[in-house]
């Protein structure tokens, strides 16, 4: 064999041709650490994972969706990014003036300590919740609960009473589905 010619693979690869008895030694020792190894690592087949998650819902009366954004919204956005552990902060303001935010902690934070937390943050700007106003109530959000689709619907043509009455009629059809809990 010309050893000019012959890369290190080939090289190794020589080395193991030659030495079976190495090979084989090496092979059995590779294969006994990986079952030790696989015996060792823990197994869980659902691992409990931990995300914290509250809703923290305002209602701010006789305001529409611009001045709640502005006098709510974003202070209330501000002082909940500002709560140890918090991940991300979903805010939707609706009709009617409520201001409604999704508050997710990280992966693993205690839910104990994020809702004391959360709740310390709020008591200590519950000065924010003047006139018309209302206190923040915080909502845990249970991670079975979370959904799966949300559907927002509209409509130039029908009213808001009319789209609730179809909405309402939807919403007990889509409740006899198998395996869906909340509509």
């Amino acid at each position: 064999m010309n050893e000019d010619h012959v890369n290190i693979v080939g090289r190794i690869s020589h080395f193991f041709a030659v030495n079976r008895p190495l090979s084989v030694l090496i092979l059995i020792i590779s294969l006994l650490f990986g079952l030790f190894a696989f015996w060792l690592t823990p197994k869980q087949y659902n691992p409990e994972i931990t995300r914290p998650a509250f809703l923290v819902s305002i209602n701010y009366s006789g305001a529409d969706i611009n001045e709640a954004s502005d006098r709510v919204a974003h202070e209330l956005i501000e002082k909940i990014q500002t709560v140890p552990g918090v991940d991300d902060v979903l805010t939707e303001v609706s009709d009617g003036a409520t201001v409604r935010s999704t508050v997710i902690f990280e992966v693993g934070y205690d839910a104990t300590k994020a809702k004391l937390d959360l709740l310390s943050q709020l008591n200590q700007h519950s000065y924010l919740a003047r006139g018309f106003i209302a206190p923040p109530a915080v909502i845990e959000i249970n991670p079975e609960t979370i959904p799966i689709l949300q559907v927002v619907f509209g409509s130039p043509t029908r009213s808001v009473p009319q789209l609730r009455a179809e909405l309402i009629k939807l919403g007990h059809e889509l409740g006899q589905i198998e395996d869906v809990s909340e509509v």
